[in-house]
């Protein structure tokens, strides 16, 4: 494989990944403007990595690369009715509908492969924070939209250090994957709920989340996995 096709098999992955998120995007705007339920967004917002690389491996056409193509089929079916039960839940109540999609890591594991530095890990966790923009405007905050974006792009770039840092020490995408899904459920647990919807943050929260994240999370950059010569 050349470097060539890898750049566009990128591309693809995020042209792939950011097309959905802008296209739903939109209609979540709509929907929230509407002032209807638009719960379901997010879910289908959570199937659209995972649907971008299955999208790279099936235009990559590797010979030898046995795909599990009923598995493919069915989680492409799968993410066409979750979009349409978005989509169609700007007119009618449909509910909410659960997903899980993880495309992120592959891309993180594409730059460890191919000599990545920390920079190109850090940049990937702000691209991954911007990816969230629907759900933090219309869903996490309407009403402190900013905060919760900045937010969310420090929650990225912190996660993104440690989860490239997992993969790096283990070689398997899956630790990154097991991480993020124990992240995202803890709250839940914590909580005793998994409704994230409509949160008030204050810039002193966006200060804790960058002081805590900080010391948490970026001193994995200074381990060897981040500087060692690839």
């Amino acid at each position: 494989m050349t470097r060539m096709n890898e750049n566009k098999q990128v591309k693809l992955f995020f042209g792939v990944n950011f097309g959905l998120t802008l296209v739903m995007g939109i209609l979540m705007g709509i929907g929230y403007f509407l002032g209807r339920d638009i719960s379901s967004f997010p879910a289908a917002q959570m199937l659209y990595p995972a649907a971008g690389v299955m999208a790279v491996l099936l235009a990559a056409g590797e010979k030898e690369q046995k795909l599990p193509m009923k598995f493919f089929v069915t989680y492409f079916v799968v993410l066409a009715l979750t979009m349409i039960c978005a989509a169609l839940s700007i007119i009618i109540p449909l509910g909410n509908v659960i997903g899980v999609g993880e495309g992120w890591y592959v891309i993180q594991s594409y730059v460890f492969i191919v000599g990545g530095v920390a920079a190109l890990v850090l940049l990937i966790g702000v691209i991954w924070g911007l990816w969230h923009l629907p759900i933090n405007l219309f869903y996490y905050s309407p009403d402190t939209w900013l905060q919760s974006i900045l937010i969310q792009i420090i929650a990225c770039i912190c996660y993104s250090v440690f989860f490239g840092f997992a993969y790096s020490r283990t070689g398997n995408i899956w630790t990154a994957v097991v991480l993020h899904y124990i992240n995202n459920n803890v709250v839940a647990v914590l909580t005793g709920s998994a409704d994230f919807g409509g949160c008030v943050y204050s810039w002193k929260d966006l200060l804790m989340v960058l002081i805590v994240n900080g010391f948490v999370y970026l001193p994995f950059l200074f381990t060897k996995e981040y500087n060692e010569e690839k």
